[in-house]
């Protein structure tokens, strides 16, 4: 089973996936879901599209983003618990998180382009993005601290 997700996903925070396999995909709302339809459509299976801003989508609710519809999810572990005799409270969904790390922080950084800049006279911005992104990627390759994300749509990601 595949869980979509922006790249931007850490390796601590795959521990939430709780058996899932972690996608990655091009960043955007509609590009999450159109993502787990593709996947679905050709027999991968995939019930979960969520970006690290929280947005989440269910195949079962049609891939709409509706919290309300996660929070009865909630509401209805909380109840299936308490009548099973198995908890009250809050501690039912802690319990279902126990003993998971907290997730590293990811830091994201974005480089603007001076279009004004002087190393851009006479060269087409493209081109000078792809020069920047290869030098990044370069200097990730040089650093064996460093590992370049297999997968990825934007940009350059460390991993």
């Amino acid at each position: 089973m595949y869980i979509l997700a922006l790249p931007l996903l850490e390796k601590t925070q795959s521990q939430f996936l709780l058996g899932g396999k972690h996608h990655r995909c091009k960043r955007g709302y509609k590009n999450v879901i159109d993502e787990a339809i593709r996947l679905n459509s050709i027999g991968e299976e995939s019930h979960l599209a969520i970006e690290t801003s929280g947005h989440g989508d269910l195949k079962e609710n049609h891939w709409l983003d509706d919290g309300a519809y996660l929070m009865v999810k909630l509401l209805n572990k909380l109840a299936s618990a308490r009548a099973s005799g198995k908890g009250v409270g809050s501690k039912v969904l802690t319990d279902l998180v126990e003993g998971l790390e907290e997730p590293a922080i990811a830091v994201e950084l974005r480089i603007k382009i001076n279009q004004n800049h002087p190393d851009l006279k006479g060269r087409s911005f493209r081109k000078y993005g792809e020069a920047v992104l290869q030098h990044l990627g370069n200097s990730i390759a040089s650093n064996p601290k460093l590992q370049k994300a297999p997968v990825n749509y934007e940009g350059i990601t460390r991993s």
